[in-house]
């Protein structure tokens, strides 16, 4: 069903945009931890621009790693495909069991 796939899709997208978001706003905060603490300056922190950076990138980063993950998961469209049962394969006996003389590893048959 298209439907069913297309939801998939923006569902995998979404998840995908939110961990790219939340890792890009992680990796801004933390290099202006680190920044802060290898300055020789007294700036108090956070700094000002800090939220705005954070979110700018978060924003960007969700929208990049969506749109890749979208784009990524055109491939999968054609590959779910059920299988319909046919009236033979309902009807096919059951896989045999393994032959039980098979030899043990003392080399003596099992029989």
């Amino acid at each position: 069903d298209e439907s069913y796939m297309n939801r998939f899709r923006r569902h995998r997208a979404f998840r995908a945009g939110l961990m790219g978001g939340s890792l890009g706003s992680v990796a801004v905060i933390s290099t202006s931890m680190m920044i802060s603490q290898t300055s020789s300056g007294q700036e108090a922190w956070p700094p000002k621009w800090l939220p705005r950076r954070v979110a700018a990138v978060g924003l960007i980063a969700f929208v990049a790693t969506a749109a890749t993950s979208y784009m990524n998961t055109a491939s999968l469209v054609g590959q779910f495909v059920i299988s319909q049962p046919s009236s033979a394969a309902a009807e096919a006996p059951p896989a045999s069991t393994p032959d039980a003389s098979v030899s043990n590893s003392s080399g003596r048959s099992s029989k």
